[in-house]
């Protein structure tokens, strides 16, 4: 017992030690607490100040002065990782034309691979390589062209954009946009008579702006100049008729002007009106289009008919030619589309003989970057001969390029 009491009692010491420096802290905490909370509140107030007085200076400096900050639109990569995008275009034509290589072929049209970003605030560069692929008798040609390479500058002063580089001519509507975003699988005679199998694309610079009216109306109009490539070369149209693209003598000017007239909240129409002509007065093209969209509301509905009527003169063949083309397009819903064609067109090398095609379309949209087309086309060709086509169309795609054009 006498050494069990002397621990009892040093055990109990210590405990009780302990408590009291345990407690000590928490009866000291509250005034050092308190005083810290009081000045953070007072910092707070001042950063508070600060950052108002910084709003209001900004609000009151005026726009023009403010730097151009915009996040680019449409954009996934950034700077150093610029968007790609890859598109293919695989078709199977059926036709009666037996000369015509490709007939119930299955072929990869054209693969196209896009690498798009902006290099600077206001600045955007776009790069699309386009791979072709046409049988020739049991032999496949693979061609390889770099369709479009050019820079975006979207901010210059009053109100301009440049574009500097290849790029697809903004004569009409349809050449400016690529294959795979049309309604059709088959380009309208009178593009592929002037231009080839392909949309027309040059080397050049081009200026557009917007232009105030007093009808505040959306009116754009733009000039530029390209070095005049030979667009193709002959082409054969079915049946026995050959014939030459357009022939340009030295550089060519290019002229565009359009504007759109909103008829009521679910109706607009598109009108514009381009020029292309070559330095040697050679050559001149004319371009008239019109496109008037119909919405219903409240639904994916919407009607689209779309009109070209274009005029070449071209004075060392001798010829005035003439042909157009119009498109009516009706989305039924989220996925199909149905739609009706009709062309007429006389040749850039041969006004006295034209040919004629019509025929439906039907579309399926899987996505907004993928789709299967069916398209009949009936074409009535020169020297009493014709041609019955049928083609189906499955188009895929990667990345923001791919992507289903909004009207």
């Amino acid at each position: 017992m006498r050494v069990c009491v002397p621990l009892s009692m040093v055990l109990c010491l210590m405990l009780v030690c302990g408590w009291c420096v345990a407690e000590q802290p928490k009866q000291q905490a509250p005034s050092a607490t308190s005083g810290d909370v009081e000045s953070l509140k007072k910092e707070f107030e001042q950063m508070k100040q600060q950052y108002e007085q910084r709003i209001r200076a900004l609000e009151e400096q005026p726009a023009a002065s403010l730097p151009h900050r915009a996040t680019p639109v449409g954009t996934y990569g950034g700077i150093m990782n610029p968007d790609i995008s890859l598109i293919v275009d695989v078709q199977t034509l059926f036709t009666d034309d037996h000369d015509n290589d490709n007939r119930n072929n299955v072929r990869v049209k054209e693969g196209e691979l896009a690498l798009q970003s902006y290099l600077y605030p206001g600045v955007r560069g776009d790069f699309i390589a386009a791979f072709e692929q046409d049988y020739a008798g049991s032999h496949v040609e693979t061609g390889v062209n770099v369709e479009e390479g050019y820079v975006s500058f979207l901010n210059l002063p009053f109100g301009f954009q440049a574009e500097l580089g290849r790029k697809f001519m903004n004569f009409g509507t349809l050449n400016a946009s690529h294959p795979h975003h049309w309604a059709i699988a088959e380009p309208p005679l009178i593009l592929e008579n002037l231009f080839g199998h392909h949309p027309w694309f040059d080397d050049g610079a081009q200026l557009s702006a917007l232009v105030p009216n007093p009808w505040d109306l959306y009116l754009k109009t733009g000039f530029g100049i390209t070095n005049g490539r030979d667009p193709g070369h002959a082409h054969h149209n079915g049946g026995d008729h050959e014939s030459e693209t357009v022939d340009w003598h030295g550089h060519v000017f290019l002229s565009r002007s359009s504007f759109d007239i909103p008829v009521n909240e679910e109706t607009n129409c598109i009108v514009g009106y381009s020029a292309a002509w070559d330095e040697g007065g050679n050559t001149a093209l004319h371009n008239l289009d019109a496109t008037l969209n119909y919405r219903w509301p409240m639904t994916y509905r919407k009607l689209k008919w779309h009109n070209e009527l274009i005029y070449a003169d071209i004075d060392d063949r001798n010829v005035d030619t003439v042909g157009f083309f119009s498109i009516v397009q009706l989305t039924l819903d989220k996925y199909w589309e149905t739609g009706l064609r009709y062309d007429w067109s006389e040749y850039a090398d041969d006004d006295e003989n034209h040919a004629w095609a019509a025929g439906p379309f039907l579309t399926y949209y899987f996505t907004h970057s993928m789709y299967l087309r069916g398209e009949y086309r009936y074409t009535n060709l020169p020297h009493g001969d014709e041609e019955n086509a049928f083609v189906i169309q499955f188009c895929w795609g990667l990345g923001p390029h791919a992507h289903r054009l909004e009207d």
